[in-house]
């Protein structure tokens, strides 16, 4: 019983290799695409950006830069202006008003050779200050790929995605979000490897969530 058991808990389990992040911390590649006001999905993006896995987080966030990416034009944009508004920590550590707005997200194995990628400085502003920042380039590829039911993502600068930053390189610039539990409770089973960067999930009733 036990080996039958075994066998079918790795027939419906994904393997999603990770990204090892600053801090120790695991990151996966995340699609997505918003859903529409009459509850119809917006075309996904092609392009993946960093999820930063966190299983203590009750909710996703993404920061403005995967919003765009997502198709929103920035704070100002009108499909957010009725939108509710939650109350989060920013980077610098104050309040910040972040809209909310159902998402579909699907999180990604990495592709292999995923490499940091610095903003451009000249040698002399390196040796003064160090980096202007960095980033990932566009992380799609990976193997596997799992869609999940539409949650409500706030959107902002979470003060939760400043661990990325590096002291000598700075902050990171590019498009990420934090993965709460929002997704992560989706699937029936969840194991994280944050030693070694590795998930193996297996994916379980993916409901869509009600709109704020």
């Amino acid at each position: 019983p036990g080996e039958a058991s075994t066998q079918g808990f790795y027939s419906g389990v994904k393997h999603l290799p990770g990204i090892e992040l600053p801090a120790g911390n695991l990151g996966l590649a995340v699609k997505g695409k918003a859903v529409g006001e009459a509850g119809e999905d917006n075309e996904e993006s092609d392009f993946a950006f960093i999820g930063l896995v966190d299983s203590s987080a009750a909710h996703t966030v993404l920061n403005w830069e995967a919003a765009k990416l997502l198709g929103f034009a920035g704070p100002s944009d009108p499909r957010l202006a009725a939108a509710a508004k939650v109350l989060a920590a920013s980077a610098d550590g104050s309040a910040e008003e972040m809209p909310v707005t159902l998402a579909r997200l699907s999180l990604c194995s990495a592709p292999e050779g995923v490499k940091p990628m610095l903003l451009s400085v000249t040698k002399e502003e390196w040796e003064s200050t160090g980096g202007k920042g960095w980033y990932f380039e566009d992380l799609s590829g990976g193997d596997v790929c799992i869609e999940f039911g539409a949650v409500n993502v706030a959107i902002g600068n979470p003060l939760s995605l400043s661990v990325l930053a590096d002291s000598k390189i700075g902050p990171f610039t590019g498009a990420a979000a934090i993965i709460g539990q929002d997704l992560l409770f989706q699937a029936d089973r969840l194991v994280l490897n944050m030693k070694d960067s590795q998930v193996w999930l297996q994916p379980g009733e993916m409901k869509d969530a009600t709109e704020m």
